[in-house]
């Protein structure tokens, strides 16, 4: 097949699109669904105080992995542990960033800094 011909053929969207499109899928629709975090400080458990955002792809994960060994309780324990992990050190920058972006426009709602952070981690209601 020639350059030409495959120009008219659309694209085929890459793996990771189809898990962001089902990660996407699977986000509540307003802030009533969304947990709201337990202010702590220490190690790691800041740094998940940014997974809730992130947890629709943590849950495509595991259906994906329940797929293959839906009974290996340990394997999936320490795979939503560690990918918690690792999405929320990833996103930790931006997802900060868009709390500061966020703060500065007054979009926050909340009478003290953990309610106003709670706020920021739900997701935006119907549009």
């Amino acid at each position: 097949m020639g350059a030409a011909e495959r120009a008219d053929q659309p694209a085929e969207a890459p793996a990771w699109a189809e898990l962001a499109e089902q990660a996407i899928a699977l986000a509540p629709e307003n802030g009533a669904d969304a947990p709201v975090p337990v202010y702590v400080s220490a190690g790691r458990a800041a740094q998940r105080l940014l997974l809730p955002p992130l947890r629709p792809f943590v849950e495509v994960a595991v259906a994906r992995f329940r797929q293959g060994s839906p009974k290996d309780y340990a394997v999936l324990a320490g795979l939503v542990e560690l990918l918690g992990d690792r999405l929320t050190a990833l996103a930790a920058r931006t997802l900060v960033a868009e709390l500061r972006t966020a703060r500065e426009a007054g979009r926050l709602e909340g009478s003290d800094p953990h309610k106003r952070f709670a706020n920021f981690l739900r997701p935006p209601g119907p549009a």
